[in-house]
């Protein structure tokens, strides 16, 4: 049996702690996009319980979370398109604006928006001051509720650059009435724990955090995700025979190769071919795979139906996206959405 194993008790928890940590904001907004990063519906439950605002990636993620009957506030970070003004409307959620044009559209409609400021990413946001003050006055004449500003810290390891962009937000925030609009926020998970409090905001995007995904040992989090299989065949392969697609991994000595059912399909990717799986507490690599199997050299004390954890935990996740060259983020995003949900409570 393949599954992801999701720990509710954990992300509520880290919730929880998140708070205790960085106790001086008005809102925690928790980053449930991508499925809560391939977590699920019921850990977005859990978040919602603890986390007083909600932020996915578009809209059908918002209406998604709105028809399971979650009522938290929910703001979407992909700047809205006229064609879904009737979908924010009808399911009461906020909207992300970053462009003069659109609002000169929707001026008549009743919805929360945020407005997002570009300040170096060079994905959305207003990038020149005067659109942005135009669209902050001709908020103000309309019927939209104008409940936050915000931009993204896209280089938080570097000092320099990330006290740029607070510098350049705060330039923009300071040519309007900002004191009276009810949320500010610009530090993710990375950037809270990084960098002290940034005055003038009152909200944090909370992302990884929630989840575990932090190398920051101190804050002691705690691991919400493993990726789960079992050896579905073993067989005993003679020196110089080979294992796999062309050939793709001869063997130099016998060896006992371990066979799970979970292939590049599911997620496993060909980049993972000669990183580690754990079985019985154990690091075994993977050398081969194709569609729908993997190969894994074991050695005797491997049997049948053993489980094999292909992420055992958060920082066994972390420490494979460092060999893969990738983000933890992706590892956890990219596994096929069919594979069943075990949720620990």
């Amino acid at each position: 049996m393949t599954y992801i194993e999701i720990n509710l008790k954990n992300i509520k928890e880290n919730c929880q702690k998140i708070k205790l940590l960085f106790p001086n904001y008005k809102y925690y907004m928790g980053v449930v996009k991508s499925d809560a990063y391939g977590c699920g519906i019921k850990a977005i439950k859990e978040i919602s319980k603890e986390m007083n605002y909600l932020v996915v990636a578009n809209i059908d993620e918002a209406i998604k979370i709105r028809k399971y009957k979650i009522n938290k506030p929910v703001l979407v970070l992909q700047p809205l398109e006229f064609k879904d003004i009737n979908k924010y409307e009808k399911y009461n959620i906020t909207a992300t604006i970053d462009n003069f044009d659109i609002i000169k559209n929707i001026n008549n409609y009743k919805i929360n928006i945020h407005i997002k400021i570009d300040t170096g990413m060079n994905r959305f946001g207003f990038k020149f001051k005067e659109d942005f003050i135009k669209t902050y006055n001709l908020i103000k004449n309309s019927n939209l509720t104008l409940e936050g500003i915000y931009t993204h810290l896209y280089f938080v390891e570097d000092e320099i650059t990330t006290n740029n962009q607070i510098n350049k937000f705060k330039d923009f925030i300071e040519q309007i009435d900002y004191k009276n609009i009810p949320i500010i926020h610009i530090s993710q998970s990375l950037g809270v724990t990084k960098y002290p409090k940034i005055p003038f905001t009152n909200g944090i995007r909370i992302g990884d955090l929630m989840y575990g995904l932090t190398e920051e040992k101190k804050l002691n989090l705690k691991s919400s995700f493993s990726f789960v299989s079992e050896i579905v065949s073993v067989k005993k392969i003679n020196k110089n025979e080979t294992v796999g697609y062309d050939a793709s991994f001869k063997c130099i000595k016998d060896e006992i190769i371990g066979i799970i059912p979970i292939g590049y399909s599911h997620g496993l990717t060909k980049n993972h071919i000669n990183t580690n799986v754990i079985i019985n507490n154990k690091e075994y690599p993977i050398i081969s795979n194709t569609m729908n199997i993997s190969f894994i050299k074991i050695d005797d004390k491997v049997k049948l139906n053993d489980r094999v954890y292909i992420y055992n935990d958060i920082n066994h996740i972390i420490k494979l996206s460092n060999q893969l060259n990738t983000v933890p983020q992706e590892l956890m995003t990219i596994i096929d959405k069919n594979i069943k949900k075990i949720y620990k409570k």
